[in-house]
């Protein structure tokens, strides 16, 4: 475990179970991707269910979810030795489809919806992501807003990745 989520753990793990109305109400006045356990701590306090973890290089992870789909925030911009002092956050998702899409199909998600970036995997299954530059700190109510406006992107997301598989889905059924 990085030095900087085995020093919070037993703060985050106190303060979830001390949190009080008033705490759900905004004590923690901004966020910053260089305080991933109090980030974690405000998205509790809304409402998430969230789990700070490592990702791959042994930088900060949260995953929750959001509509229903897995939610990872990535944190970048943190020192390549010891992971702290990120400087940005990425909310990311993906949609397995049956089938894969492709580039053309991927680009209509990014130029329908105002802040999703869309990339395809390996698999041609599209993720939708968003980035925030936290710096030294962001309004905890931007930060809990941007959450929302990523979870109604993901709902919009959803219709269009999986409106060609439920047509046909669809269709099957009225022949039935």
């Amino acid at each position: 475990m990085n030095k900087t989520i085995a020093a919070f753990a037993p703060a985050l793990a106190l303060s979830c179970a001390l949190a009080t109305p008033a705490s759900a109400q905004g004590t923690i006045d901004t966020v910053t991707a260089q305080n991933p356990a109090e980030m974690t701590i405000v998205m509790m306090n809304a409402g998430y269910d969230v789990e700070l973890l490592e990702d791959g290089v042994g930088d900060p992870m949260i995953a929750s979810t959001v509509s229903g789909m897995p939610l990872r925030i990535y944190f970048y911009d943190c020192d390549d030795e010891t992971h702290e002092g990120c400087n940005s956050i990425q909310l990311s998702t993906g949609f397995d489809r049956e089938k894969p899409w492709n580039e053309a199909e991927a680009l209509a998600v990014s130029t329908q919806l105002r802040f999703a970036a869309v990339r395809l995997d390996d698999e041609g299954d599209p993720f939708i992501s968003w980035d925030i530059v936290t710096g030294d700190g962001i309004p905890t109510a931007v930060f809990l807003e941007s959450l929302e406006r990523f979870g109604l992107t993901v709902d919009l997301t959803v219709d269009i990745v999986f409106a060609d598989e439920n047509a046909e889905e669809a269709s099957a059924a009225e022949k039935e």
